[in-house]
């Protein structure tokens, strides 16, 4: 099992790209294609969360110096990455050259990291069980 915060490295490299993706101007995106009729922008927008909950998630659970009760700081890395999708928007409406606030991209961000927690609460209720049948 991995000690340390080696387990959160993930998470950060995650993180950094979508934080890229977020930030780029929206002149870098392809206009009006098949995908925008799927809201493939929104799915996207719901992946990226629901990968960064995990992995910090998944990293936390590994952190060996973390005394932590892991369902609360499940929730709570939720909680900061549904603030973190909220204040890139306000930053794309602000900062951004043609990109714009987004509710939509809002609620998917939230989607994704409730998918995220919820994803991690059966990681770790699985890997959990493995080290309690393996005693």
């Amino acid at each position: 099992m991995k000690n340390g915060l080696k387990g959160i490295i993930p998470a950060i490299i995650w993180f950094i790209l979508i934080t890229i993706l977020l930030v780029l101007p929206g002149s870098s995106f392809p206009q009006e294609n098949w995908l925008s009729g799927i809201y493939f922008d929104k799915i996207v927008h719901f992946v990226m969360f629901a990968v960064l909950v995990f992995l910090v998630c998944r990293g936390l659970f590994y952190s060996k110096k973390w005394d932590i009760n892991p369902l609360q700081a499940f929730l709570f890395v939720s909680f900061l990455a549904s603030v973190y999708g909220l204040i890139i928007e306000f930053i794309q409406e602000d900062f951004i050259p043609n990109r714009s606030f987004d509710w939509f991209d809002v609620v998917a961000d939230l989607s994704g990291a409730l998918f995220g927690y919820v994803l991690s609460l059966f990681y770790y209720k699985s890997k959990k069980e493995r080290v309690n049948h393996a005693k």
